[in-house]
């Protein structure tokens, strides 16, 4: 299991990307990565994304070299039918 502010992190990405749906490129996430406040690198945020589509939160569109991400329909149903726990964790400010 992953630890708290790994799971924090990635749980408020699934929120925006409900917020705001769509396909979303690695560098956008990396962008909002840093906007929200996540001290993260590029690696990271790969690995949070395929952490994700691993889990079944998001599927892939597009080349390795273009991939972008989009929420699965069960993901993006935000009623509740489908959470990530969201821990107790602080973010890492700069």
């Amino acid at each position: 299991m992953a630890d708290p502010e790994v799971a924090a992190r990635r749980a408020e990405l699934v929120n925006a990307m409900r917020r705001r749906p769509g396909a979303w490129t690695t560098g956008q996430v990396l962008r909002w990565y840093r906007a929200a406040g996540w001290d993260v690198e590029r690696t990271r945020t790969r690995s949070d994304l395929a952490a994700l589509v691993k889990q079944g939160v998001l599927r892939t569109e597009g080349p390795d070299n273009n991939r972008r991400y989009c929420l699965t329909a069960r993901a993006a149903d935000a009623s509740g039918a489908w959470q990530l726990p969201v821990p107790n964790a602080r973010k890492r400010r700069p």
